[in-house]
């Protein structure tokens, strides 16, 4: 069977509309299968890999995500610490080990072949 190429606005046209209707019905609309579409959003929604920007940028993005969750918890009269120091070290290390394995499976896979 012959491989069908799309563009990049046909592709994000079809994820839109998997967003709008769900999967199967952008599918039977798009003409394009269920699959591949499911394909399209996972590789939309993983996060790209880590690469020093985009470290910081997720530290970033979880510090606001942070301080807006003790804005919230402040507005309703209740004081949470969700800054917690040792948590969000934690959790950038993990992210770095994270990003670790990756660089090390993409190595191991270009040695491989």
């Amino acid at each position: 069977m012959p491989r069908i190429g799309y563009s990049a606005e046909q592709k994000e046209d079809a994820l839109r509309l998997c967003d709008k209707m769900g999967v199967q019905k952008a599918s039977v609309q798009t003409g394009i299968l269920a699959v591949t579409l499911y394909k399209w959003r996972e590789r939309r929604d993983k996060p790209a890999v880590a690469t020093k920007a985009n470290k910081k940028q997720a530290v970033n993005r979880r510090r606001m995500g942070l301080a807006l969750k003790q804005a919230n918890t402040e507005e309703l009269g209740v004081t949470v610490a969700f800054e917690n120091e040792e948590l969000l070290r934690l959790q950038l290390e993990n992210d770095s080990l994270k990003a670790q394995i990756e660089t090390l499976k993409r190595a191991l896979r270009a040695f491989g072949e």
